[in-house]
């Protein structure tokens, strides 16, 4: 017997998770495989990340906080990735914020949204400084990583 998860954070996930394969689906219809297409990733994008993560943390402090920063932020962070394994923990991150916008879309329109209540943990946030990438000019930068959001 598969246990059922009570977890806020799989509210919806089937559903989502349905969409993102029948998308897959269409996308390898319409281009097969595309393994040899280059990333096109690295440090030429730092200052975008910067700039991403900026905005981010100042949305987030002025109360302004959207998914759009977080997501543009997430995936600048990826942009500026040039080692492959990194670049892929990044697009994990890319992808599951994108998951939860999804379902946080979803949720929108359920029955207890619109009795207003919140079943949702806090929403995702901006890179701390003990996480977020330094920015090309400050020290260490060349050696630093991101470390795996809790």
């Amino acid at each position: 017997m598969t246990a059922v998860s009570t977890s806020p954070a799989h509210a919806g996930l089937g559903r989502v998770l349905d969409d993102i394969t029948a998308e897959r689906e269409s996308q390898y219809t319409l281009w097969s495989f595309q393994h040899q297409m280059p990333d096109g990733t690295g440090p030429q994008w730092t200052n975008l990340a910067d700039t991403a993560r900026r905005e981010c943390e100042h949305a987030s402090e002025t109360g302004q906080l959207s998914w759009r920063h977080v997501l543009v932020e997430e995936v600048a962070e990826a942009l500026a990735e040039a080692d492959p394994a990194r670049l892929r923990r990044e697009l994990v991150q890319v992808a599951a914020v994108a998951v939860q916008w999804l379902q946080a879309i979803d949720h929108r329109s359920t029955p207890a949204a619109q009795n207003g209540e919140n079943v949702w943990p806090s929403p995702p946030s901006c890179s701390s400084p003990a996480t977020a990438r330094p920015s090309a000019t400050s020290p260490g930068s060349s050696a630093a990583t991101k470390a795996a959001p809790a």
